[in-house]
C-alpha cells in the first residue's frame, strides 16, 4: 500500500520493523525537543527501554516509512501499534490497546488518517475478536480528532490522568 502526503511524497507500510527503523524509533523517542512526543510514554518505552522487550508483550507495530528503492535509506514517518491490554469496566473479554505517532519532519502532511484506518483493518485481520481502545491525553486534540475520524468514540474520562479512554466499535 502506498500513501501520498500533501506534498506528493510517497510512503509505504513496513511490519515488522527492521533494525534500522528500530534505531530511528529510539532516536525519535529520545528527542526532547519534540513536544508532541513529550506527552507520551515513548521515552521510557522505546528510548530508554527495549523495543524487543516491548514486542514480546504480543505487540504488533506498523511503520510508515518513506518510499525509496534502497530500503536502508527509508525514514520512519509514523507508527501505529496494537496489543492485548485490559480495558477497565468493559464487558468484553478481549481488549487490545492502540497508539499512534507521527514524527518530525513528517507531521502534518495529511497521511495519518488513512494510515491509522489501514493499520486498524490489517490488525483486525490478525485479531478479529479483539475490541480496540486507546488512551488519549486531554491536551492532544489532534490525536482525539484523528481517533474520531477512524471511528473511535469517548468511553470514559480519567481526570486524574488527564486522559480520555476511546473505544473503536466493531463493524
Amino acid at each position: 500500500m502506498i500513501f501520498k502526503a500533501r506534498d506528493n511524497r510517497e510512503f509505504v507500510v513496513v511490519t515488522p520493523l527492521s533494525n534500522g527503523l528500530i534505531q530511528q524509533l529510539k532516536a525519535h523517542s529520545l528527542n526532547e525537543r519534540d513536544e508532541a512526543l513529550a506527552i507520551t510514554s515513548d521515552r521510557e518505552r522505546f528510548g530508554l527501554g527495549s523495543y524487543e522487550k516491548w514486542l514480546k508483550k504480543d505487540r504488533t507495530a506498523y511503520a510508515l516509512v518513506t518510499r525509496t528503492r534502497n530500503t536502508n535509506s527509508r525514514r520512519l514517518a509514523a507508527l501505529v501499534w496494537f496489543g492485548p491490554e485490559s480495558f477497565e469496566g468493559a464487558g468484553h473479554t478481549e481488549w487490545h490497546t492502540s497508539a499512534w505517532r507521527s514524527y518530525l519532519p513528517f507531521r502534518g502532511l495529511g497521511f495519518m488518517g488513512a494510515f491509522l484506518r489501514y493499520s486498524i483493518a490489517e490488525y483486525r485481520k490478525l485479531r478479529p475478536s479483539a475490541w480496540i481502545w486507546a488512551g488519549v491525553k486531554y491536551e492532544n486534540t489532534a490525536s482525539q480528532r484523528l481517533a474520531e475520524s477512524a471511528g473511535f468514540t469517548i468511553a470514559n474520562k480519567i481526570p486524574a490522568e488527564g486522559k480520555l479512554l476511546m473505544v473503536l466499535p466493531k463493524v
